[in-house]
């Protein structure tokens, strides 16, 4: 078990560090567009898409390097988990795929 832990832990390490040069570069392209380029307001759109997306994704790299930091120093603490706000953050995530499947997603979070 503890090997395992110690796998998914470097696992976890190497692929935060990994991600956030891209998600820096990414972000520099946009500030770069958005200064240099007149956009209409299809690219305006995708623009936004892909910095909301960056944003989960800075999110993402974010939680799992404090869950590596804090798996070292405590144990893991209960949460409460609200299905709405996450359901959301994903529906967002995928905005495109959604959209280009013309799926509908229904969701009933009363207890």
């Amino acid at each position: 078990m503890r090997y395992i832990n110690k796998y998914l832990e470097n696992i976890t390490y190497i692929t935060t560090h990994d991600l956030k040069a891209p998600i820096v570069n990414i972000e520099g392209l946009i500030k770069l567009l958005k200064i240099n380029q007149p956009m209409d307001e299809k690219a305006q759109k995708i623009i936004e898409h892909t910095e909301g997306t960056l944003s989960g994704m800075k999110k993402t790299v974010t939680d799992l390097s404090m869950m590596v930091a804090n798996s070292k120093q405590e144990p893991a603490k209960d949460i409460i988990l609200l299905f709405d706000e996450v359901l959301t953050k994903v529906s967002n995530t995928i905005q495109t795929q959604i959209i280009s499947s013309k799926t509908k997603i229904i969701s009933d979070f009363e207890k």
